[in-house]
């Protein structure tokens, strides 16, 4: 039955509804400019009418309205636009930081201007030229010193820039790990209190708006995927792991990477399994430090170091002043401290490999002279997990035919003639960080191309060839020691001076 009160207490409770209204509309207007706040609105219904259809309802006019009441307060939100966002975040933090590296390592070459390697690279040929011209001047001696100064300043000066960059990089990577841990636990956190919330009917939604704004945040670090398939448990994962599982946390962890100089790999905390990221920031940072940079890095020491064996090849047959001659021009530092090679690649105390960067014939060649025999000639591919090369050659093959098959081959070596008319083998870069660089790893011949015609092997065959899995391989060349030499010690171009 209807009080004589119901219009008076209808309107109080207007007033009441219309008052958290507009406490909501002052909440929206208070929070336009907190980043990931959502707009809420007041969802409103009438009443329940008088009366509803009984047998003992009055026998008067029914369905009198009583007002209306608030049944919620709504985030104005999209999930399908969320999940999108989410998405694209990881795409968008992968390419910005590949972007800002990348962006760095230009700016490391300083090209184009009149301030760069091939600025002194140019007036270092100009310096040998005006040598030439001028043996027994002191002074043009003296400038092509200052000269090869400048250019060796120029190659340690990028390869510092670009260390420096990769161990940013590497401090980065530890950052946003234990950033996302962080985000982890937080999440954890607002996932029990959400829970709580609605368990007891309410809408936390500044709450969800705050959860939301840390699964962006996640998102734009790594590939994140969201499951809320059970109402009471939402899980994150990253990749096919789960970071977050309702109230439990699976934390990721860095671990020093012996085979990567020492550089941070990342895992997860619990079972130490390397934690494998398809997207986002630590994606960017990862290719980043371990592919671009290692390949910078790789390419400046290859420079350095087929510089100074080109430049020392032709300055140890020359002779200076005072008649000394066999100097080399710039310094070298082998990788190997044994006098044939052998070295302790897995720093165990023992040596386990041989170290060869390059390897040059006894046997006097031309360029047009027919190679007369046929076979196959193996070497490793300089492409990580690429199979091996080979490379065939036939009777009606000149020396130059095969050298430009070497050369144009993913081979792990370069080929070319000396001026004393010897072939040469030299390592080239290839793009893998767990082995010693500028090292020649496989050497074999089935025919005597590399044997008898060059005289770089002793014998042709699987039982004269060249692998650096085993100690003493350096017996397997002809000639002597004088014929090899061992790879540049660690980074080349670190140590890049004149003699």
């Amino acid at each position: 039955m209807e009080s004589s009160f119901m219009g008076i207490e209808m309107s109080k409770r207007a007033l009441q509804q219309f008052q958290t209204a507009l406490n909501t509309t002052g909440h929206n207007i208070s929070n336009v400019s907190t980043e990931g706040y959502s707009r809420q609105r007041v969802v409103m219904r009438t009443l329940e009418p008088l009366y509803e259809p009984s047998l003992n309802r009055p026998e008067k006019a029914g369905q009198i309205g009583q007002g209306m009441e608030i049944t919620d307060i709504q985030r104005v939100r999209d999930e399908f636009i969320d999940k999108r966002i989410n998405f694209e975040k990881g795409a968008h933090g992968y390419w910005s930081m590949r972007d800002r590296y990348l962006t760095q390592m230009e700016a490391v070459h300083n090209e184009p201007s009149s301030l760069n390697l091939r600025s002194d690279l140019d007036a270092f040929w100009v310096g040998w030229q005006e040598l030439a011209n001028n043996p027994t001047e002191m002074a043009t001696r003296s400038a092509l010193v200052e000269k090869s100064d400048r250019i060796s300043n120029s190659i340690r000066h990028i390869y510092s820039q670009f260390k420096d960059l990769r161990d940013n990089a590497n401090l980065m990577i530890e950052t946003k790990v234990n950033r996302i841990n962080e985000i982890a636990h937080s999440i954890r956190d607002l996932n029990e209190r959400i829970l709580k919330s609605q368990a007891m009917g309410d809408n936390p939604n500044d709450l969800l708006d705050r959860r939301d704004l840390l699964l962006e945040e996640l998102s734009s670090m790594a590939d994140v995927t969201i499951s809320s398939k059970d109402p009471d448990e939402m899980i994150v994962y990253i990749g096919a792991r789960h970071l977050v599982q309702g109230e439990l946390v699976s934390e990721l962890a860095v671990d020093r990477d012996g085979a990567n100089s020492g550089y941070f790999s990342v895992r997860w905390k619990i079972d130490n399994e390397r934690t494998e990221f398809k997207g986002g920031e630590m994606k960017g940072l990862l290719e980043v430090r371990d592919k671009d940079l290692v390949n910078a890095i790789n390419m400046t020491d290859a420079f350095a170091a087929n510089l100074a064996d080109s430049v020392n090849e032709v300055h140890r047959t020359g002779f200076g002043l005072n008649h000394v001659t066999g100097i080399d021009f710039f310094k070298t530092i082998p990788l190997a401290t044994a006098a044939n090679g052998d070295y302790d690649v897995n720093q165990d105390g023992m040596n386990d490999h041989t170290v060869l960067f390059k390897a040059l014939g006894i046997n006097q060649v031309k360029a047009k002279d027919v190679v007369g025999a046929g076979g196959t000639m193996v070497f490793d591919n300089a492409v990580r997990g690429g199979a091996r090369v080979s490379v065939s050659y036939g009777p009606a093959d000149t020396v130059e035919n095969v050298i430009a098959r070497i050369n144009n081959s993913p081979a792990n070596v370069s080929a070319y003639i000396t001026d004393a008319g010897r072939v040469a083998l030299k390592a080239r870069v290839f793009d893998d960080y767990t082995r010693p660089n500028l090292t020649i790893t496989h050497m074999e011949d089935s025919g005597e191309f590399l044997a008898g015609i060059t005289g770089i092997l002793k014998q042709a065959g699987a039982p004269g060839a060249f692998d650096w899995n085993a100690v003493g391989e350096t017996g397997k060349l002809r000639g002597d020691a004088r014929f090899w030499s061992s790879a540049p010690l660690d980074h080349p171009a670190g140590y890049f001076a004149v003699n």
